[in-house]
């Protein structure tokens, strides 16, 4: 078993405040070199009246010229929501607080959110945190 203080890896990413109008934010690709997985987490505020949909996506392309949407069972969560979704794809919930674990095999990740309809924000903050690291410091 790791310990939090060496287990985890910084911060790599995240998607600032939200997409406010129609249309698709996508924040920078995670490269998840000397990792084993990441955690995610999306933090969607009370003022959700817009159809918004969270994607994770995967590859193996830095420039993401391959990347899929992640398998259901390359993810793990004890959120309903997304242990029912397809996928690396998941309809945001009001003031919800989304974590989910990756444990797929693919060198890169990109999150997005997409806003269908609406005036509100979809999502204010998603961030991704490397974990399990394959070379950990000498204790």
């Amino acid at each position: 078993m790791k310990d939090t203080r060496v287990g985890l890896a910084v911060p790599v990413t995240s998607i600032p405040a939200a997409t406010y109008t129609v249309g698709t934010e996508t924040g920078a690709t995670i490269d998840l070199a000397g990792n084993n997985g990441a955690h995610i987490l999306a933090v969607v505020g009370p003022a959700l009246v817009a159809a918004c949909t969270f994607n994770i996506y995967e590859g193996d392309a830095a420039n993401g010229a391959d990347k899929t949407l992640v398998a259901a069972a390359d993810l793990r969560s004890s959120t309903a929501a997304w242990v029912a979704a397809a996928g690396g794809a998941i309809a945001l919930a009001s003031s919800t607080v989304y974590q989910v674990g990756y444990v797929g095999q693919k060198r890169y990740l990109t999150l997005q959110t997409v806003n269908v309809g609406g005036s509100s924000s979809c999502l204010l903050w998603a961030g991704v945190q490397a974990s399990a690291p394959t070379n950990l410091p000498a204790s």
